[in-house]
């Protein structure tokens, strides 16, 4: 089967990283694949899934989009037919919307939606997908949340779920993870409270440290959090993170492409975000069995089902719960979100079943 996978661009976050492990996959089961970007890629290619499709044997293409640049789409056209395209897997708005413009109807039309989309200058993504949805078009959600989210948003009953699935990060060992805690300037701390994502509005990672101001710290002990990411908000974030009690050490490290395995140096695994879609690094902090703390949105009740060692809370209540699940022990880790499960149902879904 020959499979096209549009996505809008190559970046290293969620929705990327599940067409890279979808895309492996694929491949490994005999199936050839050409992941399509709409914008241009990167030429710092570091925070890129670029050089990871390369390694796996995936073709990439971009069609260089932007407002100076419509006139990528007919590129999209002609790729199409090179391929012979069986199937087209978009993912999120912007190539869901162009691939039911340009795709033919012969050709199987998959539409994946990440997120449950709350940002308020939004709604014209609701009003193209309503007005361009048919029959050719399969759109398939990443959890009950979104599914129930968007479906109301696009007035049809129901939408298909068909979860994320990553391979499990490898852990780190011990000596690794102690080192870790020193290049941090937290190996003196007792505790140590962490989180990957985006500095963005997105992640609440605002909010959180602004609570943080007001937890009382045993005298006896000092805590440390680090947040693993880059962003937008990032001096936003520095500015609160100077606000915190001396007992309590924030450091923001930066982007890293071992984020998932840097989790096992986490005494308590934090998620404050304010939506999601799914929650790829809520599931990786799983696999480590460390005590998670999650905000009661969308997705994340639902996967916090799959474990047992965490919480989801409201913002009212969620320092309250840190400060429990920082006192508790890591527990065997679980990963029921596999890649192998992932790709099967979408096999099923681009088969016509």
């Amino acid at each position: 089967m020959r499979v096209i996978q549009l996505t809008t661009e190559l970046l290293l976050a969620g929705a990327e990283r599940v067409i890279l492990e979808l895309s492996r996959e694929l491949v490994r089961l005999g199936h050839e694949v050409l992941v399509i970007s709409l914008a241009p890629i990167p030429q710092d290619r570091n925070q890129t899934i670029v050089d990871d499709l390369e390694q796996a044997g995936v073709k990439y293409e971009s069609l260089n989009l932007s407002k100076k640049n419509p006139f990528g789409v007919f590129k999209l056209r002609r790729l199409l037919k090179e391929f012979k395209t069986d199937v087209v897997h978009a993912h999120m708005i912007h190539s869901n919307l162009l691939s039911r413009l340009l795709v033919p109807t012969k050709i199987q039309l998959i539409n994946t939606v990440h997120i449950a989309e709350r940002r308020s200058n939004k709604g014209w993504h609701f009003l193209w997908d309503r007005l361009t949805f048919s029959e050719h078009v399969t759109q398939t959600c990443v959890s009950k949340a979104v599914a129930d989210f968007h479906a109301k948003k696009i007035g049809v009953e129901s939408l298909p779920v068909v979860y994320n699935g990553l391979t499990c990060p490898p852990k780190l060992s011990s000596q690794t993870l102690k080192s870790l805690r020193k290049e941090w300037g937290l190996d003196h701390c007792n505790k140590i409270m962490g989180s990957v994502g985006r500095l963005n509005q997105q992640k609440g990672y605002d909010w959180f440290l602004k609570e943080l101001k007001g937890v009382t710290v045993p005298p006896e002990e000092k805590w440390g959090l680090v947040i693993l990411g880059e962003g937008e908000e990032r001096t936003q974030l520095e500015a609160l993170v100077k606000e915190l009690p001396d007992n309590i050490k924030c450091v923001l490290p930066g982007f890293r492409s071992d984020a998932a395995s840097c989790i096992g140096a986490f005494d308590c695994f934090v998620m404050p975000s304010n939506y999601e879609g799914f929650g790829l690094t809520l599931i990786e902090a799983m696999s480590h069995g460390v005590p998670i703390v999650a905000n009661a949105v969308d997705s994340l009740p639902e996967l916090m089902e799959y474990y047992d060692n965490g919480v989801c809370s409201t913002k009212i209540n969620f320092i309250a719960q840190v400060q429990q699940a920082i006192q508790k022990s890591k527990v065997q880790g679980t990963f029921p979100f596999t890649v192998q499960k992932m790709a099967d149902e979408y096999l099923a879904l681009y088969e016509g079943q």
